[in-house]
């Protein structure tokens, strides 16, 4: 698997989404049940996942997430409240149809988020807004949520699926281990001063260098052909 595709319902057997999909080995999810259950079978991080259930306690999905090297996509059609909100903050990438709406309503209950919703949202959004949503538990739509940088893309309820396969399959075409390590230095940098940011990254490049994906990618453009990355 290149990449994990959270959502966007449609992307049925079939499909264009489909095709995307098999052909550069997109996983297709649709719940935070289902994304642990995945996490648990297919990666190294199983044992993490196991140990939180082993001591009786509830894996934040943003947790499973931030853990999982892959790329993932967040496809979201109609209601991301709550944990919804937290799982779909703690994808890489966002997009949303018209129709969605965002909200954590916890305040609402009598108490807040426990999955990361305050550091994830101020993280995505800002201070000021993500403090308007999490002190009201109003919902935003999602022309709001576009416009606040919660998600990247609206677009019609119907077009969700194709769209989100499409950008899938984009990321899923580029150079696996630089992805995965383009991902891993993006979230080191809310973590770190800006210089030590820079030698972190610095540090990855040379990691990438010394792929044979690199090697392949440097070959195929002076040849002015399609590089075939295989995660080595």
């Amino acid at each position: 698997m290149r990449l994990l595709l959270i959502g966007a319902p449609g992307s049925g057997k079939g499909t264009q989404a489909e095709r995307l999909a098999e052909r550069f080995n997109i996983t297709h999810i649709s719940s935070g049940d289902l994304l642990r259950q995945h996490v648990r079978d297919q990666t190294s991080i199983g044992e993490t996942i196991k140990a939180y259930v082993d001591a009786g306690d509830l894996v934040p999905d943003s947790v499973v997430l931030d853990m999982l090297r892959k790329p993932v996509v967040a496809a979201v059609n109609g209601y991301a409240l709550g944990g919804g909100l937290e799982l779909a903050l703690g994808c890489d990438i966002r997009l949303a149809a018209e129709p969605a709406t965002f909200a954590a309503p916890e305040i609402k209950l009598g108490w807040i988020g426990g999955g990361g919703m305050s550091a994830l949202l101020a993280h995505s959004i800002g201070p000021g807004n993500a403090a308007v949503m999490l002190l009201t538990g109003d919902p935003i739509d999602a022309a709001t949520a576009l416009r606040w940088g919660l998600v990247t893309e609206v677009l019609p309820a119907e077009d969700l699926a194709a769209r989100a396969a499409e950008l899938a399959a984009t990321i899923a075409s580029r150079a696996p281990i630089a992805a995965q390590t383009a991902k891993r230095n993006l979230r080191a940098a809310f973590e770190m001063p800006l210089g030590r940011a820079i030698d972190y990254e610095r540090q990855l490049q040379t990691v990438c260098f010394a792929t044979e994906d690199a090697a392949e990618g440097r070959a195929a453009f002076a040849e002015r052909r399609p590089p075939v990355f295989r995660a080595r």
